[in-house]
Parts: structure tokens; C-alpha cells; sequence
């Protein structure tokens, strides 16, 4: 199968892309016409800056160590970095162009998503972002792993941690950040379609 697909994962304030915003960004380039181990793959990460932060209780308690790093009390970790929006979207702007992408005639660099929600949350940010809305284009039909986990016909759409255990369990430990996340999306479309 030759495809490539861009895994993307945020992590942010809240449930609520009007008034909360993206605190972390991260995105996996997988390319299937050259199948390579997850950890070989091209990675981009970075924490956003903001002049203020509108959070939800909830989630400042999940993401308190992003929230460390953002405010230095943290140190970052290799291949850890942070940036304004504007600065966060041009990086990755060049991450896609180094790996292979070209943009359009009218500068867009138009990708197919994967991403677990990926139209119904992390897009909704990403698309209230000027610096993201400049640059990028994604496919509307995108690579979602729920649907190849649904077992029958009582059965809901699985959440993640369902899709993970009816893949054989978990490959990574930490949860709610984007890299790990984004791999994991990427772990589950392979051992269905792969």
C-alpha cells in the first residue's frame, strides 16, 4: 500500500476550541510504501507559547508537566522545543518540506491526516490558529483506527484505550502528550492494515 500519512496528536486547556488552545503540538510522518520501525520515523514536536493561558481545571492537572516546560520549571528533554503559533507552524512548514512534501502553487501543503479524533477535536484548534490555516490543508477523508476495532454490532465505537487492548496492549507508557499519542494511532492502523 503506498500511502503517507502525517499522525498529528495536540494536547490543550480544555474540551473547547473557542476559548482553549493547543499547548503542545505533534506530528508523525509514516510512509507505507517503506514500512520503518515507529521510532525511526520523521517526528515534529513542539509546546506553544501563549501570552495567557485559558485552561480547564482538568486538564492543568493533566498536562502539569507541559505546563512545567512552557514555564521553565521544567527542563525541556533532546528534541523538545517551544515557540509562539507563527513560530510553530513555520518549523513545521520546513519539517514537511524536508520530508518530502511539496507545496502548492498557492504555498499550501495539503497531507492526509491520521489521528484518533482528528476531525472532531484536534482540527477544530488547529483550524482556529491563523499561522495553521495559512499554511496547511489536510484531506477530508482521514486515517481514524476506531472503526477497525469495532467488533460488533452492540458494540460502540471504541475509545483509545480499547482499540490498544484489542491490539495486543499498549507500546507506549505515557499517555496525553503528542508524540507518544501520535504513534500510537499510527501502531493501531498498522496491525489492522499492514
Amino acid at each position: 500500500m503506498a500511502v503517507t500519512l502525517v499522525s498529528i496528536d495536540v494536547e490543550t486547556t480544555g474540551k473547547d476550541p473557542k476559548t482553549c488552545q493547543i499547548i503542545e503540538f505533534g506530528a508523525v510522518i509514516d510512509d507505507w510504501s517503506d514500512v520503518q520501525p515507529l521510532d525511526k520515523l520523521p517526528t515534529f514536536q513542539s509546546f506553544i507559547r501563549h501570552d495567557q493561558y485559558i485552561c480547564e481545571p482538568f486538564a492543568a492537572w493533566m498536562n502539569q508537566d507541559i505546563f512545567g516546560k512552557l514555564s521553565g520549571a521544567i527542563d525541556l528533554e533532546k528534541g523538545e522545543s517551544i515557540g509562539t503559533p507563527g513560530e510553530v507552524f513555520a518549523r513545521f512548514y520546513q519539517f514537511l518540506i524536508d520530508n518530502g512534501y511539496k507545496p502548492s502553487r498557492n504555498g499550501f501543503i495539503h497531507f492526509i491526516p491520521a489521528g484518533k479524533n482528528y476531525q472532531s477535536f484536534d482540527e477544530l484548534f488547529l483550524k482556529a490558529m491563523e499561522p495553521w490555516t495559512n499554511r496547511f490543508r489536510s484531506f477530508r477523508r482521514i486515517f481514524d483506527p476506531t472503526i477497525l476495532y469495532y467488533e460488533h454490532d452492540d458494540d460502540e465505537p471504541p475509545d483509545t484505550d480499547i482499540c490498544i487492548a484489542r491490539a495486543g496492549g499498549p507500546i507506549y507508557d505515557q499517555q496525553h502528550r503528542a508524540i507518544p499519542d501520535a504513534k500510537t494511532v499510527l501502531h493501531l492502523l498498522r496491525y489492522k492494515l499492514l
